[in-house]
C-alpha cells in the first residue's frame, strides 16, 4: 500500500522552518520526501494549505492508571488530538508488577473498568505478552512505576522495606528493563507515595542511569516546598547520571513566582546534566475527585475512605477542609454512564441546581459515584505557562487520558494544537519549536526509535492538520483518521526499549 501526501507544509518535527514538500508512504514506512508530483500511488492526499507534522508522542498519559486502554483499546481521545505514541507507567504506577493491592491503587485513581478487565500477568515479561496480543489505535511504551514495585512487595502498607525486600526492588526493575521499559518513574504527590524518602530509590535510578534509560518522577511538596523538592531531584542528577524527567512540571496561580525560581534552578542544572521537565499543554488538569479530600484520609484505600465520607463528626472535619479551597473553578470531566449528563459542568453550576453549597456538593458527588469522577481544575498561570514551555529543556505532555466516548466530552477543552498555535503567536515562539518538542524531542530523550520526525525510513505515523484540528492520521501508515472521521482500526504497536 502506497500514500501520496503532496503539497503540504511539512514541519519535520526538528527546528527546521517548514517547507512545502511531499511525501511519499509505503507500508508502516516514510520511503520519499520532496517534490514527487510524478509519482503514482494507490492513495493521493491533497495538503495544499494544510499543515503535516510528526504524529505527537505524549509521555506523560495515564490511560494505564485508569485501564482505558484496555477499556477503550482505540484510545480516540489521543488520535483524535494527533497524539499516535503514548508512554505510560507514569507518577510511580505502571500496569506491572501486579498484585491485589495494585488493584486497590488503581481503585483510589478513580478508575471505573478496573474489575472488567481479566488481569493475568504478575510481571513486566507477562504484561508485554499480553499487550502484544491486544490491538491498540496508538502505539504504547511504558515505565515501570516504583510505588507499584513497592505495593507488589508490601502488599500496600506503609513501612520501611527489609534489605532483602529491597533486593527485590532491584532485581524486578532488572527484569523490567531487560524486558523492554524505557525507565523507572516515582509519584511524591499521592498520599499512599509521600512517605516514601528519595533515598530509598536512589540505587535503583543509578541502575536506570547505568542503562541509559529514563527515571520520571513527579516530585512532592509541590507549592510552598517546591524548591527543596527541585533540590532533591538535582541531587540525584549529579549522583546517578540518569535521563531525568520532572513530570507535570506546571505552574499553578497561588505559586507562579516559585516554580519560576525552580525552573531556574532546573535550566541551570541541565549544562551538566540531561534533564527535561514536561508541560502539560493544557491550562485544565484532570484529577481524581478524591484528590480534594484531606490528607489524613488518603493513606487508606476507598472502603475505608467511604466510611469517613458518612461519619457526622468526619464529615464535620471534611467539610471544614473543603471551606479551605477554592471549589469554584472545577469542572466534572469524566463521570460513570448514570451521571453522564454532569460531565462539562462546573461544580458550582451542578451546586445551584441541586440547592446546595459547593462544599456539600463536593461530598455529595464523591458518595454517589462511589469516588469514580474525574475533574478539570483551572488553576494553571496562564502568562507563566507560555515562559515554561519555551523552556530550553521543556518538552510538552497532556498530562491525560483517554476515555471510552460514552464517559468523556472531547468539547470541554481547546484542541491540543489550537492552544499550540496560540502560544506560539503570544509568545513568538515558532511553532515548529514547539512541535519538536512534542515529537524529536520526547523520541530522542526516551530512546523512542525512528518516530518522532517525518525522515524516509521512519515509521510513517503523521497528522495532517486543518484549522488546528486532525483531518487525517496515519499510524504505522495507516489511514486511521480520514477527512475528520475516525476509523474503527487499531494498527498501534508495543515499543519496548532495547538497552
Amino acid at each position: 500500500m502506497t500514500t501520496l501526501i503532496k503539497n503540504g507544509l511539512l514541519y519535520v518535527g526538528t527546528s527546521d522552518a517548514p517547507q512545502k514538500l511531499d511525501v511519499l508512504l509505503q507500508n508502516d514506512r516514510i520511503v520519499r520526501i520532496g517534490s514527487l508530483q510524478k509519482i503514482k500511488a494507490d492513495e493521493i492526499i491533497d495538503a495544499t494549505g494544510l499543515i503535516v507534522c510528526p504524529g505527537f508522542i505524549d509521555i506523560n498519559t495515564h490511560s494505564d492508571h485508569y485501564f482505558s486502554i484496555f477499556s477503550d483499546p482505540l484510545q480516540r481521545d489521543f488520535l483524535k488530538e494527533g497524539v499516535t505514541t503514548i508512554i505510560g507507567g507514569n507518577c510511580g504506577e505502571s500496569l506491572a508488577p501486579f498484585s491485589l493491592a495494585r488493584k486497590n491503587v488503581s481503585t483510589d485513581w478513580g478508575h471505573t473498568q478496573v474489575s472488567s478487565v481479566n488481569i493475568h500477568w504478575h510481571d513486566m515479561r507477562e504484561l508485554f505478552h499480553v499487550l502484544k496480543n491486544k490491538k491498540f489505535g496508538v502505539n504504547f511504551g511504558t515505565l515501570v512505576g516504583y510505588t507499584t514495585i513497592r505495593n507488589f512487595i508490601t502488599g500496600g502498607a506503609l513501612r520501611d522495606l527489609t534489605d532483602s525486600e529491597y533486593e527485590m526492588t532491584e532485581n524486578i526493575l532488572k527484569d523490567a528493563l531487560k524486558e523492554g521499559v524505557f525507565g523507572l518513574s516515582t509519584g511524591f504527590e499521592e498520599a499512599h507515595e509521600e512517605h516514601i524518602p528519595y533515598r530509598e530509590v536512589s540505587n535503583l535510578i543509578k541502575i536506570v542511569g547505568e542503562k541509559k534509560g529514563v527515571y520520571a518522577t513527579h516530585i512532592k511538596n509541590f507549592g510552598d516546598h517546591l524548591e527543596a523538592a527541585i533540590h532533591d531531584v538535582l541531587k540525584i542528577a549529579r549522583e546517578t547520571g540518569a535521563k531525568i524527567e520532572v513530570s507535570h512540571f506546571i505552574p499553578t496561580k497561588d505559586y507562579a513566582e516559585k516554580y519560576q525560581k525552580a525552573k531556574a534552578l532546573i535550566e541551570q542544572e541541565s549544562a551538566m546534566a540531561n534533564i527535561h521537565f514536561d508541560v502539560p499543554i493544557l491550562l485544565e488538569r484532570v484529577v481524581p475527585i478524591h484528590r480534594f479530600l484531606p490528607n489524613w484520609i488518603h493513606d487508606e484505600h476507598i472502603e475505608e475512605t467511604f466510611v469517613h465520607l458518612h461519619n457526622p463528626r468526619l464529615k464535620k472535619r471534611i467539610m471544614s477542609h473543603f471551606s479551605q479551597l477554592d471549589l469554584k473553578n472545577i469542572t466534572i470531566a469524566v463521570t460513570p454512564k448514570y451521571l453522564s449528563s454532569l460531565v462539562g459542568k462546573s461544580l458550582k453550576d451542578i451546586s445551584k441546581s441541586f440547592g446546595m453549597s459547593i462544599g456539600n456538593t463536593l461530598l455529595y458527588l464523591m458518595q454517589i459515584s462511589h469516588m469514580t469522577i474525574m475533574c478539570a481544575i483551572s488553576d494553571v498561570d496562564k502568562k507563566t505557562l507560555g515562559d515554561f514551555i519555551n523552556s530550553p529543556i521543556s518538552i510538552i505532555s497532556s498530562a491525560g487520558a483517554s476515555f471510552p466516548k460514552s464517559e468523556f466530552n472531547s468539547k470541554t477543552r481547546e484542541p491540543i494544537f489550537a492552544s499550540m498555535s496560540a502560544i506560539s503567536k503570544e509568545g513568538n515562539i515558532g511553532i515548529e519549536r514547539l512541535i519538536s518538542k512534542f515529537t524529536s524531542i520526547p523520541a530522542i530523550k526516551y530512546g523512542i526509535r525512528e518516530r518522532g520526525q517525518i525522515k524516509e525510513g521512519y515509521y510513517a505515523d503523521l497528522v495532517i492538520f486543518k484549522d488546528s484540528v486532525p483531518c487525517d492520521v496515519f499510524v504505522n501508515g495507516t489511514h486511521v483518521i480520514k477527512n475528520g472521521v475516525l476509523e474503527e482500526v487499531c494498527v498501534g504497536k508495543t515499543l519496548l526499549k532495547t538497552y
